[in-house]
């Protein structure tokens, strides 16, 4: 069972409303994000691993968000953003538990 007091930070869960869609020219139209919903989560940050990503050091910070499920369906082509960073949707796996909870396995980019 998952404390509700744990989720103490709020995040926005966003998608991209111009996927597979084209310009009139048949190009790939510019990702325009919108937010899907708001909740509340609780945050888990993981080991840094540093890697290197188009000739340039990256650091990828493993986060960990959890949420109580939504009646949306998500998916990994979503976003998640929180106090101005955006975190990348890894994973998703619904937890077995009574309410029912999401773990929502993201990573940060930073320049290392």
């Amino acid at each position: 069972m998952i404390n509700p007091g744990k989720l103490n930070r709020l995040i926005s869960i966003q998608f991209n409303s111009a996927a597979g869609k084209r310009d009139e020219l048949g190009g790939k139209l510019p990702a325009v994000w919108e937010n899907l919903m708001k909740c509340w989560a609780s945050k888990e940050t993981g080991t840094i691993t540093q890697k290197e990503y188009s000739g340039q050091h990256m650091n990828f910070v493993p986060v960990i968000f959890t949420i109580r499920k939504p009646e949306v369906e998500l998916n990994t082509a979503m976003r998640i953003v929180q106090d101005d960073k955006v975190y990348k949707i890894i994973s998703i796996t619904e937890l077995e538990t009574v309410p029912p909870y999401c773990r929502i396995e993201t990573n940060i980019l930073q320049a290392g």
